[in-house]
């Protein structure tokens, strides 16, 4: 909405030529020097003030994968497991 990709009113105009490309999906690996994003912008100070927004929007960690196995569905019913 910032950049102008978007409407905060009804009456607002939307910029076409503007916006944000993620290119890993959350959860994904990533390495070192790997871009995350790509900002459309449509002036420098424009892309760097959304860049601001993006870096903050986005944290690391380790992986923390869900179970393979949920429940286990026998003839008494269902169990949860971990």
């Amino acid at each position: 909405v910032a950049l102008g990709g978007g409407r905060s009113r009804t009456d607002d105009i939307i910029d076409p030529a503007v916006g944000v490309m993620v290119l890993v999906k959350p959860g994904g690996s990533v390495r070192a020097g790997q871009p995350l994003a790509t900002i459309h912008a449509r002036t420098p100070a424009m892309a760097q003030v959304a860049a601001i927004s993006v870096r903050a929007a986005i944290t690391f960690g380790a992986p923390n994968p869900l179970p393979l196995v949920s429940h286990r569905v026998t003839k008494s019913g269902v169990e949860q497991l971990a």
